[in-house]
């Protein structure tokens, strides 16, 4: 089976397949690339965006990149964050700049030259990140409830609480696994991540959907 190939916005090099996933950064590359193996799927690029920001600049720039012509299928994902809805806008904005078909709704497919579709994680209109799909895989592990009760140690007795607490759950969630895994992009390649739990059918469904 082709693995994908993960590109950077950084130095982006030549698109050589007909399918192109476009992702936040490098963690969702290894996140994605990790699950498509697991789901026994191949032959897409991945293109990291390195961030959130300037996505209209960026999208200009992937469609300039060598190899974009052959593209006939384009996916891409963003976190949610506090603005699921905001978040979609932003990469609808993107799209148009570079010219591209947008499509309706999350999910929904904008069939043009080329056919592009948008996942906004965890999905369902929610608010989050990757960081929070991810830990709702691992949600019935023990090492979750010796998280929670650190984090509730925490909420009593610090003076302020983290800005992102489910990328710092994550982070200690990864932290005391055994391995030497620091990122959650090196988790999904170690396999941390259930990849069966139910909290994933829409991500896997997306990715299906991308290389049907």
């Amino acid at each position: 089976m082709l693995q994908p190939t993960q590109l950077s916005s950084a130095a982006p090099r030549p698109f050589s397949r007909r399918r192109l996933l476009v992702v936040e950064g490098n963690d969702e590359s290894r996140f994605f690339t990790a699950l498509a193996r697991h789901l026994d799927i191949g032959e897409f690029d991945t293109h990291d965006m390195r961030g959130r920001y300037d996505w209209p600049a960026k999208m200009k720039a992937v469609v300039r990149t060598p190899g974009f012509e052959r593209v006939e299928k384009l996916g891409l994902v963003r976190d949610a964050d506090d603005d699921p809805a905001g978040a979609f806008q932003s990469v609808c904005t993107a799209l148009s700049a570079a010219d591209l078909p947008v499509p309706p709704a999350p999910l929904a497919s904008a069939v043009g030259a080329i056919a592009v579709s948008v996942l906004i994680i965890p999905g369902d209109n929610e608010p989050g990140c990757l960081e929070d799909l991810c830990l709702r895989t691992v949600s019935t592990d023990p090492i979750m409830a010796c998280i929670d009760g650190l984090v509730s140690c925490v909420e009593r007795n610090a003076s302020e609480m983290p800005d992102h607490l489910s990328k710092a759950r994550l982070q200690t969630f990864i932290a005391l696994k055994p391995g030497r895994c620091k990122l959650l992009g090196e988790a999904a390649d170690a396999q941390y991540w259930a990849w069966g739990h139910e909290s994933l059918v829409l991500v896997c469904d997306f990715l299906r959907s991308l290389l049907a």
